[in-house]
């Protein structure tokens, strides 16, 4: 959430008012899509079954999606991370939140890495190998 300040002018006592609002610049959730705020005032529809991960970049975060597009909007990986988690969304290192369906290969040996989708590769934090594995263990059919 953001503050914006906002002047306005008192007509009866002719004085200046200043008062802050608080806008919403979280995304809107739904079922199976989201809405994005991808400049002032245009929202964009996103369909969660097409983002492949979410990458941070300070406090933007990239977005990667299905369709080899990326888009960057000013949101902290940490706030998306929180948004994501009903849908499933993992975090794979400080820099990426994965989206598990779009996982094409894991590699657990001397450096973990995955592989998703997009041909897409990013490493795995050491904290984070156990947690992946476990999820998907519980969620997906896996030989091990």
């Amino acid at each position: 959430m953001r503050n914006r300040i906002i002047i306005e002018k008192d007509e009866e006592s002719n004085k200046q008012e200043i008062r802050k609002i608080e806008l919403n610049t979280q995304p809107i959730k739904h079922d199976n899509f989201i809405f994005l705020n991808i400049k002032r005032g245009v929202k964009k529809k996103v369909f969660v079954n097409e983002i492949v991960c979410c990458q941070a970049d300070g406090n933007y975060t990239t977005f990667y999606f299905a369709n080899s597009k990326k888009s960057s909007l000013y949101y902290t990986l940490s706030v998306v991370e929180n948004f994501l988690k009903e849908f499933n969304f993992l975090r794979a290192s400080r820099s990426y939140i994965i989206n598990p369906a779009h996982i094409d290969e894991i590699n657990f040996n001397s450096k973990s890495s995955i592989i998703l989708t997009n041909d897409i590769k990013l490493d795995v934090s050491k904290s984070k190998i156990k947690e992946i594995e476990q999820f998907l263990a519980l969620n997906y059919k896996c030989f091990t």
